[in-house]
Protein backbone atom coordinates (compact mmCIF):
# COMPACT_ATOMS: atom_id res chain seq x y z
CA UNK A 1 0.00 0.00 0.00
CA UNK A 2 3.07 2.20 0.87
CA UNK A 3 4.39 1.86 -2.88
CA UNK A 4 1.00 2.37 -4.20
CA UNK A 5 0.79 6.32 -2.12
CA UNK A 6 3.92 7.12 -3.32
CA UNK A 7 3.24 6.15 -7.32
CA UNK A 8 -0.39 7.97 -6.88
CA UNK A 9 1.54 11.17 -5.43
CA UNK A 10 4.38 10.98 -7.62
CA UNK A 11 1.99 10.43 -11.17
CA UNK A 12 -0.46 13.33 -9.25
CA UNK A 13 2.63 15.64 -9.00
CA UNK A 14 3.62 14.61 -12.54
CA UNK A 15 0.24 15.22 -14.43
CA UNK A 16 -0.24 18.60 -12.57
CA UNK A 17 3.21 20.02 -13.51
CA UNK A 18 2.58 18.69 -17.23
CA UNK A 19 -1.06 20.25 -17.11
CA UNK A 20 0.64 23.90 -16.04
CA UNK A 21 -0.16 23.91 -12.53
CA UNK A 22 2.36 25.96 -10.29
CA UNK A 23 3.48 22.69 -8.15
CA UNK A 24 5.15 22.88 -4.99
CA UNK A 25 8.65 22.04 -4.80
CA UNK A 26 9.45 19.15 -2.70
CA UNK A 27 11.60 19.93 -0.26
CA UNK A 28 12.99 18.27 3.51
CA UNK A 29 10.54 20.57 5.71
CA UNK A 30 8.38 20.02 8.59
CA UNK A 31 5.44 17.52 7.70
CA UNK A 32 4.30 18.38 11.14
CA UNK A 33 3.18 21.74 10.91
CA UNK A 34 -0.22 22.53 11.68
CA UNK A 35 -1.61 22.80 7.93
CA UNK A 36 -0.57 18.83 7.04
CA UNK A 37 -2.25 18.02 10.53
CA UNK A 38 -5.63 19.71 8.95
CA UNK A 39 -5.06 18.01 5.59
CA UNK A 40 -4.45 14.77 7.44
CA UNK A 41 -7.40 15.35 10.71
CA UNK A 42 -10.00 15.92 7.94
CA UNK A 43 -8.81 13.15 5.80
CA UNK A 44 -8.91 10.98 8.46
CA UNK A 45 -12.56 11.92 9.35
CA UNK A 46 -13.84 11.30 5.42
CA UNK A 47 -11.56 7.98 5.51
CA UNK A 48 -13.73 6.66 8.36
CA UNK A 49 -16.93 8.01 6.63
CA UNK A 50 -16.07 6.28 3.87
CA UNK A 51 -14.20 3.23 5.16
CA UNK A 52 -18.27 2.46 7.15
CA UNK A 53 -19.68 3.12 3.67
CA UNK A 54 -17.75 1.78 1.02
CA UNK A 55 -16.67 -1.54 1.75
CA UNK A 56 -13.63 -2.28 -0.59
CA UNK A 57 -11.13 -0.28 1.21
CA UNK A 58 -9.00 0.84 -2.05
CA UNK A 59 -12.79 2.20 -2.90
CA UNK A 60 -13.17 4.35 0.14
CA UNK A 61 -9.90 4.89 -0.23
CA UNK A 62 -9.71 6.94 -3.49
CA UNK A 63 -13.39 8.51 -1.85
CA UNK A 64 -11.83 10.27 1.24
CA UNK A 65 -8.89 11.16 -0.78
CA UNK A 66 -11.07 12.96 -3.70
CA UNK A 67 -12.23 16.20 -1.87
CA UNK A 68 -8.18 16.84 -0.81
CA UNK A 69 -7.58 16.37 -4.41
CA UNK A 70 -9.96 18.60 -5.45
CA UNK A 71 -9.42 21.43 -3.19
CA UNK A 72 -5.03 20.85 -4.81
CA UNK A 73 -6.49 21.09 -7.82
CA UNK A 74 -8.69 24.68 -6.80
CA UNK A 75 -5.18 25.81 -5.37
CA UNK A 76 -2.97 25.13 -8.58
CA UNK A 77 -5.72 26.59 -10.39
CA UNK A 78 -5.03 30.15 -8.61
CA UNK A 79 -8.44 29.96 -7.11
CA UNK A 80 -9.94 32.97 -4.70
CA UNK A 81 -9.18 30.89 -1.68
CA UNK A 82 -5.62 30.62 -2.56
CA UNK A 83 -4.07 32.22 -4.95
CA UNK A 84 -0.73 31.72 -4.30
CA UNK A 85 -0.55 28.63 -2.77
CA UNK A 86 0.26 26.14 -5.71
CA UNK A 87 -0.40 22.11 -6.14
CA UNK A 88 1.20 20.37 -3.07
CA UNK A 89 2.30 17.30 -2.95
CA UNK A 90 2.90 17.38 0.90
CA UNK A 91 -0.22 18.32 1.07
CA UNK A 92 -1.64 15.57 -0.68
CA UNK A 93 1.13 13.17 1.11
CA UNK A 94 -0.76 14.17 4.30
CA UNK A 95 -4.56 14.05 2.77
CA UNK A 96 -3.24 10.27 1.57
CA UNK A 97 -1.98 9.41 5.51
CA UNK A 98 -5.06 10.74 6.58
CA UNK A 99 -7.54 8.88 4.76
CA UNK A 100 -5.44 5.39 4.91
CA UNK A 101 -5.03 5.59 8.98
CA UNK A 102 -9.19 6.77 8.65
CA UNK A 103 -10.44 3.87 6.17
CA UNK A 104 -8.49 1.46 8.44
CA UNK A 105 -10.58 2.57 11.13
CA UNK A 106 -13.34 2.56 9.87
CA UNK A 107 -13.32 -0.65 8.02
CA UNK A 108 -15.76 -2.93 9.73
CA UNK A 109 -17.54 -0.46 11.64
CA UNK A 110 -21.36 -1.09 10.86
CA UNK A 111 -24.14 1.74 12.00
CA UNK A 112 -27.64 0.18 12.73
CA UNK A 113 -30.23 2.75 12.65
CA UNK A 114 -33.62 2.13 14.68
CA UNK A 115 -36.67 3.89 15.95
CA UNK A 116 -35.22 4.49 18.99
CA UNK A 117 -31.66 5.63 18.36
CA UNK A 118 -28.88 3.90 16.44
CA UNK A 119 -26.20 1.06 17.57
CA UNK A 120 -22.46 0.98 16.53
CA UNK A 121 -21.05 -1.97 16.41
CA UNK A 122 -17.04 -2.75 15.21
CA UNK A 123 -15.65 -6.07 13.88
CA UNK A 124 -12.35 -6.79 14.78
Amino acid sequence: MKSLIAAALIAVSGLAQASGFEVEAWEMGQMTDKDKMKHAAVSAVLGVAAGIAIEDRKLAFAAALTPGLLKEIADGLGTKTCRDCGFSVKDMAANAVGAFIGVQAGHGIKVTIKRNGFLIRKDF
